[in-house]
C-alpha cells in the first residue's frame, strides 16, 4: 500500500502552483506518487465489469492524478530552467533527474555566454571551420560519459555490489552514508534501501 494519498498529491501540486519558488520534492516522494498512481490503475483493472460507478470513479481519479503529476513536473521544469537562465540554483530540493536537467541547462547557458563574449571580443572569425557532427558528438560524449555521484544514507543493511563505475559498493549497514554513482543511487532509493542526503 502506498504511503501517499490522492489528497497528498493534490496538496503537493497546489503548493507548487502557488509558489514562485521551487518547492521541495525528493526522489522517494516522487516514487511514492508514481506508486500510488500504479495502485489506482491496478484497482481499476481488478474492478468488476458490472461495477460501472466504481470503474468511473477510478478512471476519473487516474485522469486527475495523471494531469496533476504531469503539470507538477512541467511547472517544476519551467522553474528549474528559469533558475538556470538566471544562473542561480533553485531554493527547493530537486530530484536527481531535475538536478541533471539544471546542470545541463546551466552548462549550455554558460557555454553560450562564453560564445557571446567571444563574439563581442571579435575572437570568432568567419574563416573558422565549422565542426562536423561527429566532432561535436565526440566533444559532448566526454560530458555524457562522466559519472555523477550522489550522497545517500542507507536505511537498512545492503550487501556489496558493483557500481556503474565498476567499483565495489559496500557492504553497507543501516545509517551508513556513502557517495555512490547517481544511477545506482536512483535504484537504491526506488528500492527503499537508501535516501539521498542533500547538503545545503
Amino acid at each position: 500500500m502506498s504511503k501517499i494519498t490522492y489528497n497528498d498529491v493534490y496538496r503537493i501540486w497546489k503548493s507548487e502552483i502557488g509558489s514562485d519558488d521551487l518547492r521541495n520534492l525528493e526522489d522517494i516522494q516522487l516514487g511514492d506518487i508514481s506508486s500510488y498512481l500504479s495502485e489506482v490503475r491496478l484497482s481499476l483493472a481488478h474492478t468488476e465489469a458490472e461495477n460501472h460507478l466504481q470503474a468511473s470513479l477510478l478512471t476519473q481519479e487516474i485522469q486527475n492524478l495523471e494531469f496533476m503529476i504531469r503539470d507538477l513536473l512541467k511547472i517544476r521544469c519551467r522553474k528549474i530552467i528559469s533558475a538556470a537562465l538566471s544562473q542561480e540554483k533553485p531554493q527547493g530540493l530537486m530530484t536527481i533527474s531535475e538536478e541533471d536537467l539544471f546542470n545541463q541547462v546551466l552548462r549550455s547557458i554558460k557555454t553560450h555566454a562564453h560564445f557571446i563574449e567571444n563574439t563581442i571580443a571579435g575572437t570568432i572569425s568567419d574563416e573558422e571551420p565549422e565542426k562536423t557532427l561527429s566532432e561535436t558528438k565526440s566533444e559532448h560524449s566526454s560530458h555524457d560519459d562522466e559519472i555523477k555521484y550522489v550522497t545517500v544514507r542507507f536505511l537498512k543493511d545492503v550487501p556489496a555490489t558493483v557500481g556503474i563505475d565498476g567499483s565495489t559498493l559496500g557492504p553497507f549497514k543501516a545509517e551508513d552514508i556513502a557517495l555512490v554513482p547517481a544511477l545506482n543511487a536512483r535504484n537504491m532509493i526506488n528500492d527503499r534501501v537508501a535516501v539521498r542526503v542533500v547538503s545545503n
